[in-house]
């Protein structure tokens, strides 16, 4: 499997998602998101023309939530290589790695699964977005990138690593080619790029 921009964004989209080995011996790989977004669609589509598998998108009630997912036990241990076997773990060492624009893609990835962008319905919002993860190794790799990019971020609290001020969004939103419709509609609100 080459890795080009669209598989380092699908392993970044998978942050948001799962590798799971069941009883009955099946293997599935799954990507979450909320139940009102479009972003599942999109990614069906490129992880057909990645994989040449069409996914299912289906919808959990307990969870209130959709997702992709497809029982392949090929694409499974593929994945799994690819992330040096631990899916939530620290920046796969494919990716790290890589050159900027893989790096970018991945990173692109990643916020659009665990990304923070405000709705417009917050109150007293400042220009701010932030990427949100447990492993603090994760967003330390992305912090090293988004500066070498010139985007500057404060010390990462609390597993978030946010981006202050109009000047580094707009800096975020013409590096990063976000592909989540809502987040990017709330991102290009925010910055007042509609």
């Amino acid at each position: 499997m080459k890795l080009d921009n669209d598989l380092a964004y699908i392993l970044g989209a998978l942050r948001d998602g799962s590798l799971i080995y069941s009883d009955d011996k099946k293997y599935w790989v799954r990507i979450y998101d909320n139940k009102n977004s479009n972003w599942l669609n999109i990614l069906s589509k490129m992880l057909e023309n990645l994989f040449g598998i069409k996914f299912h998108l289906r919808y959990q009630r307990k969870i209130n939530e959709k997702y992709l997912d497809i029982s392949n036990k090929n694409l499974f241990y593929s994945i799994t290589n690819l992330v040096d076997g631990n899916l939530h773990g620290g920046i796969p060492r494919i990716i790290r790695n890589a050159n900027l624009e893989i790096k970018k893609a991945y990173i692109c990835g990643f916020f659009d699964a665990e990304g923070y962008v405000p709705y417009s319905s917050v109150k007293n919002k400042r220009f701010r977005i932030a990427f949100n993860q447990k492993n603090i190794s994760s967003l330390i790799f992305i912090k090293s990138v988004l500066g070498n990019l010139g985007i500057k971020c404060p010390k990462i609290s609390q597993h978030v690593l946010s981006i202050y001020g109009k000047e580094n969004l707009l800096k975020f939103y013409n590096n990063f080619q976000i592909k989540n419709p809502e987040k990017l509609k709330r991102l290009e609100l925010l910055i007042g790029n509609t």
